[in-house]
Formats: structure tokens, C-alpha cells, sequence
């Protein structure tokens, strides 16, 4: 399915298409280009998914790195084993949004629902089908991230960078879009889920130099302090140089003094 089929299909499960998308959306039904079985298959999980009810949103987004990071490690050492896409429904569900709001997300954790189910189900025969919906989902995913960064509302451009969560690979498109957002965002919400995002693909060359450069860039205290963690975390000694100068800054903050004196002792 190519970007502006995708684009289509998102628009048609979030409820949201201009009388010209739907006129094109039925073009393509009646060409063959979309398949009509494949559209009510999406359109019926989409509802499901929908009709279940939200527990109470949390407060606000954690501040701290490493305070998501011990919470992740704790999850992992409980007894408890939930399946790896559920789990991730039900992280999604968690959410600071309404249901109105989590639209876009819905359609994606349908998507993903859809690819658990028949996995488990179906696993040997459906092998191919997987394959062509996973990179589907990954493809429409893509694009539905890079379209809600452009968009004015914190709260789109904060689901954008949820998205990639997801994300087991990102391409270089994705990753320079997430280093532009923890760059210029005004949100420090949104920056510091963009930092979060990037640790996840941390393998990554270019999201590692983007932290890394970043650094000097920021003048929020909270995105000062998680980057701080972040080339901790990464282990990365190139850091060392970028804290040396956030150092000197004349107005820096003084708990981010003391946390970039204690991150170069570490990285040193």
C-alpha cells in the first residue's frame, strides 16, 4: 500500500476524511487498489478497540529518565508475564488523551491487535500476510508520525513521538524528524519524549550524536537533566566535551550543575 493509500485508509478509520479523500478512498475501492475485505477487517478492529473502556489518565509525563528506566526494570523482574503486544496496548491506553484524541493511536493499536491475534492463531499459515502487514503498519505508522509533527497541537506532535515506541528499527527519516523535534519543540513534554524515543534506538549512530549534540541546544532544566542520564545511560565519553560546555553557561541551573559534574565523573 503505497503512502497515499495509507494516508487514506488513516483518515477513513479516524473519522476524519474531506468529501474529496472519501470520493478518492472509493476510487480505489472500485480499482482495486484497496481491498474492500481488507478495509472492514481494520474497520472492525478499529470499534472493538474503540469501545473499550479508559481507566483514569495519569497526572502528567514523568520527568525523570531514570525513573522510566527503573520502572521498566521492575515490570521485568515481576512474576507477571504479559504478552509483549498487549503490553504495549495497554501502555498505550495509559495515556495522557481522551478517547477522541487517541484517534490516530487506535488505528494503529488495532493494527497491531490484528497482527497479535493472527499470529497466534494462524502462525504457520499466515506467514507471508504477517510479513505484508507488518511492514504495512510500520509504513503507515511512519507516515502518520512525520504527518502529527507538523501539526500545531502539543498533544498531536507528543502522540507523534509515541508512535515510535513501536518502532523496532527506525530509518534515518525518523530518527532526523525526532533529533528536529528534541531540537526546536517548544513543548519540553514533547522533548523529552523525544529523548526517550531516541535512547530507544540508541544503536543507532546518528540518534546517538543527536543526544549527544543536543546537550548545549537545550534551555529547559528537565530536557538538561534527562539528556544528562541519557549519555550516562549510553555510556557515551563523546558527551563529555558537549557537558564540559553546558557547564559554563553562565545562567545553567544549579541542580543541572551538580548532575553535569556527576555525569562527567561517571563518563571520565
Amino acid at each position: 500500500m503505497d503512502e497515499k493509500l495509507e494516508k487514506l485508509m488513516a483518515g477513513f478509520l479516524a473519522q476524519n476524511q474531506t468529501e474529496a479523500e472519501k470520493a478518492e478512498m472509493e476510487a480505489a475501492i472500485s480499482a482495486g487498489e484497496l481491498d474492500l475485505d481488507k478495509v472492514n477487517e481494520l474497520t472492525q478492529f478499529s470499534n472493538r478497540l474503540a469501545a473499550v473502556p479508559l481507566p483514569e489518565p495519569i497526572e502528567s509525563l514523568r520527568s525523570n529518565f531514570y525513573q522510566m528506566l527503573a520502572e521498566e526494570k521492575r515490570k521485568e523482574k515481576s512474576g507477571l508475564k504479559v504478552p509483549p503486544w498487549l503490553s504495549k496496548v495497554l501502555d498505550r491506553i495509559r495515556q495522557e488523551f481522551t478517547l477522541g484524541q487517541l484517534a490516530y493511536s487506535f488505528l494503529i493499536l488495532a493494527l497491531g491487535v490484528t497482527l497479535g491475534l493472527q499470529f497466534s492463531r494462524k502462525q504457520s499459515a499466515d506467514d507471508e500476510k504477517l510479513v505484508a502487514l507488518t511492514t504495512e503498519m510500520q509504513q503507515m505508522k511512519k507516515m502518520m508520525m512525520l504527518t502529527l509533527l507538523e501539526q500545531p497541537s502539543a498533544t498531536d506532535r507528543l502522540k507523534a513521538v509515541n508512535l515510535t515506541s513501536d518502532m523496532e528499527q527506525a530509518d534515518d527519516k525518523v530518527i532526523k524528524s525526532l533529533l528536529q523535534t528534541l531540537n526546536t519543540d517548544p513543548s519540553v513534554n514533547v522533548r523529552l519524549a523525544a529523548i526517550e524515543a531516541l535512547y530507544q534506538h540508541a544503536d543507532n549512530p546518528v540518534a546517538r550524536e543527536g543526544l549527544v549534540s543536543a546537550i548545549t541546544k537545550q534551555d529547559s532544566p528537565l530536557v538538561q537533566l534527562a539528556l544528562a542520564d541519557v549519555v550516562v545511560a549510553m555510556q557515551d565519553k563523546n558527551a563529555v566535551k558537549q557537558l564540559k560546555q553546558l557547564l559554563e553557561q553562565e545562567d545553567l541551573n544549579e541542580a543541572v550543575k551538580v548532575k553535569v559534574k556527576e555525569s562527567i565523573q561517571v563518563l571520565i
